[in-house]
Formats: C-alpha cells, sequence, structure tokens
C-alpha cells in the first residue's frame, strides 16, 4: 500500500483562503457544512449514505470548509490518466475493491507511519443501495487506535459535515448504537449491526461482517 499510494496528496491543514473557498463554494449552491474540526490529528471519517459520484465534490467543499485535510479512499478504476493525477493531489487514494487480502491491516500500518491522517471511509462501499454496510473502517480504528468521525451528507436538508467523535472501545455493539443514534437523527436512516464471530480475526473491508442498514 505505501508505494501504491506514496503519490497521494496527505496535507497537514488547509490555508484559510482555502476554508474560505469551500464556505463560499457550498454557499452558493444552496448548501450548508455542519460541525467542526475534530481537534485531533487521526481519525477515520465514516461518510454516509454514498448514492451518487457529487458526494466526493461535497465532501471536498466541507473538507475545505472544516479546515480538514482529508484523505478519501476512491476506487481505483477512476485514477486513470489525466483524472487520476488531479484526484491524487486533491487527496484522493486509489483502493482496490477486488482485493481480499490483509487491507485492514495495510491502512493500520499507514496510520502507524503517519503523524497526521483524516481518513474518508464510506461503509456501503459502493453508489448502490445496499443491504449491508462493510465494518472495515471499524476494525482499521480500532487496529489503529484512532476514534471514528462521523460523516454526513444529506441530500434533502443540503447539509454535509460531520458529527462527533467515537471512541472505538472493543465493544462494537455498543459503539454501533452511537452511530446509529447520529445517522437516524442526521441522515434518517439507521445502520444494524450484525453479530460478529468474535473468533475470527478482524476481516478486511471486502470480507468483513456486514452492518444492516434500514
Amino acid at each position: 500500500m505505501s508505494s501504491a499510494h506514496s503519490r497521494t496528496k496527505k496535507r497537514t491543514h488547509y490555508a484559510p483562503w482555502v476554508m474560505k473557498m469551500g464556505q463560499v463554494l457550498l454557499r452558493v449552491q444552496g448548501w450548508q457544512w455542519i460541525g467542526q474540526h475534530p481537534g485531533v490529528k487521526k481519525c477515520v471519517v465514516v461518510c454516509a449514505p454514498h448514492r451518487s459520484n457529487w458526494d466526493a465534490w461535497y465532501t471536498l467543499l466541507a473538507s475545505f470548509a472544516l479546515g480538514i485535510p482529508a484523505v478519501m479512499m476512491i476506487k481505483d478504476t477512476l485514477f486513470f490518466w489525466p483524472l487520476g493525477v488531479l484526484l491524487r493531489w486533491l487527496g484522493g487514494m486509489p483502493v482496490n475493491r477486488r482485493a481480499r487480502a490483509s487491507a485492514v491491516d495495510q491502512v493500520v500500518q499507514m496510520f502507524n507511519e503517519s503523524e497526521q491522517l483524516y481518513l474518508v471511509i464510506t461503509p456501503e462501499g459502493t453508489r448502490k443501495e445496499v443491504t449491508y454496510w462493510k465494518s472495515g473502517f471499524y476494525w482499521i480504528a480500532l487496529g489503529a487506535g484512532v476514534d471514528i468521525l462521523l460523516g454526513i451528507i444529506n441530500y434533502q436538508r443540503k447539509t454535509v459535515g460531520v458529527g462527533p467523535l467515537i471512541q472505538v472501545t472493543g465493544d462494537i455493539e455498543a459503539d454501533f448504537a452511537r452511530i446509529q443514534e447520529f445517522f437516524q437523527r442526521e441522515g434518517g436512516f439507521t445502520p444494524m449491526l450484525k453479530p460478529v464471530d468474535t473468533e475470527k480475526e478482524s476481516p478486511a473491508p471486502n470480507d468483513s461482517p456486514p452492518i444492516a442498514a434500514e
């Protein structure tokens, strides 16, 4: 993963003019940003629901507006020239959804090697309507010892931004109770936790116990 994503731009901060630009662009499109900078140097940013290619645009503007220089995991098939150069410069990190090997361990290593990292993950793993969420983001946060920052994009309210930090305790059901409450309130849907086989190793994102979304 280190070599595959070494060309991705990983910023530590945004200049004030970039933050202002993000705020202005959201306003002129009729959108509002919610939340504030989490005040930590590392976290997994879980953004949902993922329903449109426009999600990346509004997520990027929200990261500008809130001063959160996020790195976004984007499917690798979009990283063709010249679009791939632009996506990497904006903080896009290619992810191979077809791979089933130790993706969690690789991302945990990237966290451990980074002084600062806000990694955006969409738990559905696709724009299509899904029955289950992938739980790889949870195992990444647990393995890296970082919190989960809840991100929301709501096209009905035209709001995009972040909510609270969720401290990962290892009790996945208790942690998801807090995640459920936020997404029910801000997004109108409730991700439900499926039973987890605790005897298995923490799975990779594409081979993980699913989280059901009503």
